[in-house]
């Protein structure tokens, strides 16, 4: 389990997971309908119990911790003798749990990006890949397995090195968020499959009145990454970054990825304040001016914008686009998950109630119920996506080749903030390729 990935992952930020939100929400304790069910049993027949400690990188006012923790108030009611403790760590997860693992304390679960639990804290989780063949009550008697989104199963056991040790969901991508009343109104009648349809879009969109591109300094490196991923492929961008004699900035490649995202800032594509924008005033912009079209970003987009966008905004999405020359075509793309952990020190029969508990969250009414509220994809292929994420219905799950969750670009922390300026400068015309490739060598 332990893999070069260790070293590189604080570079995965917070913002793979999805964030804000509130408002109205049923009472902790009412489950959905059609929830209520008997209490659960273990793989040997007896009844489920112990006391759970679950520590979980989502906040307290998160609409995710919300339903959690309804979730598993009604889980307890239904198995009597479990009971589960929640601390709400938020982001701050990432900084606490060694420390509170290696001093002793009781934590029997946690969650958080599913690359950061496998390759950061694999000394401290259980094989859950027995866990995935049994069946469960809640979901008609099917395995995790069999129920929930194949590709997110697969990610699972790729993390795991063929063995599978989180539980995923709060299942994301990094896709192109769009406005659908800018498209149409500019004559553009379908989402670009190819960099020539993107630059085609761009320029209607120019042309009747409105900012094709809008990003900000958390996002703004993705763009590049992603095209030289198409380019090259992920892996051999995870080298590029890796690469600490830096030879590899003099592979072609990356001067042609770096003049492709040039040339979107010469053709004045991009929003004239790109360069100030400071995270989260791009997202606002789009949803609150509705002059931008187009802006890099996660299926979390339409949650952390829900109480300042219209109700009705007519959200799309479409794939990164496939690029000239490219290995990688539509079936690629960055994608991820939040994972759920358990202690492998846990007691046997904790560690099967913390199981359960999360095969409860993630299927049935309850699973709807945090799709709905979160606007967030459903793990139960049996529910309906969000409208919000119609479009990206149509694509994630015909992924087959998978990216880090905001690609590669991210993976090493001592070089990201380098990549990160250059790019700003790229996008806003204070840089060309040549020089932004120079500025990567240094």
């Amino acid at each position: 389990m332990k893999r070069i990935l260790a070293l590189f992952l604080a570079a995965v930020l917070a913002l793979s997971l999805a964030a804000c939100g509130g408002g109205g929400a049923p009472s902790p304790t009412d489950p959905p309908d059609g929830q209520q069910q008997p209490a659960q049993q273990t793989g040997d027949g007896a009844q489920l119990s112990g006391t759970v400690e679950y520590w979980s990188s989502w906040s307290e006012t998160e609409p995710q911790a919300d339903v959690i923790a309804r979730a598993a108030e009604a889980f307890m009611e239904q198995n009597p003798e479990v009971k589960i403790n929640i601390t709400w760590n938020g982001r701050d997860l990432r900084k606490l749990i060694i420390p509170a693992l290696e001093a002793g304390t009781q934590i029997d679960c946690f969650d958080h990006n599913a690359d950061t639990v496998t390759a950061l804290w694999s000394d401290y989780i259980l094989d859950l890949t027995d866990f995935y063949q049994q069946a469960n009550p809640t979901t008609g008697g099917k395995t995790f397995e069999e129920y929930t989104m194949p590709a997110f199963v697969a990610l699972a056991e790729k993390l795991g090195g063929g063995s599978k040790y989180v539980l995923p969901y709060a299942p994301q991508a990094l896709l192109w968020n769009y406005n659908k009343d800018i498209f149409a109104a500019a004559g553009v009648s379908a989402a670009p499959a190819t960099w020539e349809e993107f630059l085609a879009a761009c320029e209607k969109i120019k042309a009747a009145g409105y900012t094709p591109i809008t990003t900000d300094d958390a996002y703004a490196v993705n763009v590049y990454g992603y095209y030289l991923a198409k380019l090259k492929g992920d892996d051999w961008v995870f080298e590029l970054v890796n690469d600490a004699t830096k030879a590899m900035w003099d592979d072609p490649a990356c001067l042609e990825a770096a003049k492709a995202i040039q040339e979107l800032a010469d053709k004045g594509y991009y929003a004239a304040n790109v360069a100030s924008n400071k995270f989260p005033s791009a997202q606002q912009e789009m949803v609150i001016e509705e002059k931008t079209a187009m802006y890099l970003n996660g299926t979390w987009l339409p949650n952390e914008v829900k109480d300042t966008a219209r109700e009705d905004f007519p959200w799309g999405q479409f794939a990164f686009p496939t690029v000239p020359g490219g290995v990688d075509g539509p079936e690629a793309g960055a994608y991820g998950c939040t994972g759920l952990a358990i202690n492998k020190n846990a007691d046997p029969k904790v560690a099967e109630a913390a199981f359960s508990f999360f095969v409860f969250l993630t299927s049935g009414e309850w699973d709807k119920t945090y799709a709905e509220e979160t606007r967030s994809i459903p793990m139960d292929q049996a529910n309906a996506w969000p409208a919000a994420l119609a479009d990206a219905e149509k694509i994630i799950p015909a992924y087959t080749t998978r990216y880090y969750s905001q690609t590669a670009i991210r993976m090493n922390n001592d070089v990201l903030p380098v990549i990160q300026s250059g790019v700003i400068n790229l996008i806003s015309g204070n840089m060309t390729a040549e020089q932004f490739i120079a500025e990567m060598k240094k």
